[in-house]
């Protein structure tokens, strides 16, 4: 083997190992920096549900010291005003808590509202336009014309501006 096999072949294989470095690193900085831009937008939903409850659960009833004073229009016996106990009932559920207080009190129905949060993560890709046309330096190894000279392609160096495009 000739020493200007060996040399060409040498420098081909740097050049492609330094190539494939510089790009290499070239690419992850350039990706890194895109992924970077990823933020996630928050989307926060609040949903205000009705909720109906047709019969409350009773839990306690406990006497308040008060009455009300209800005037009798007729005397019943000594005394024309009749003293009616108040009291407190409490109902309860998972969902609901009420207290209602009174004469015999009694709770009918009772409506909740419950509120329902709905947290939603939005990761906006961005499109990347890839351009047609590019300009840029170059460097490589290969058959190299020298300028200006007989048409005699010889194994060189190459480094120079070129352009490139894409299709």
């Amino acid at each position: 083997m000739s020493k200007t096999f060996v040399l060409g072949a040498v420098s081909i294989l740097a050049a492609l190992a330094i190539g494939a470095v510089v790009s290499g690193l070239a690419v992850k900085a350039h990706f890194e920096a895109i992924l970077d831009t990823f933020v996630p937008q928050v989307d926060t939903t609040y949903i205000h549900d009705t909720l109906r409850v047709t019969e409350p659960v009773f839990v306690a009833s406990k006497p308040i010291h008060d009455s009300i004073p209800v005037p009798v229009p007729y005397p019943v016996a000594v005394h024309d005003t009749l003293y009616l106990p108040k009291e407190q009932k409490y109902y309860a559920d998972s969902t609901y808590k009420a207290w209602v207080s009174g004469v015999s009190p009694k709770l009918d129905s009772i409506y909740v509202f419950p509120t329902t949060k709905i947290v939603t993560k939005k990761v906006p890709v961005p499109v990347v336009k890839k351009q047609r046309l590019n300009f840029g330096v170059q460097a490589g190894v290969g058959a190299v014309q020298p300028f200006g000279q007989s048409f005699s392609p010889k194994l060189g160096y190459y480094v120079g501006i070129g352009a490139e495009w894409n299709f």
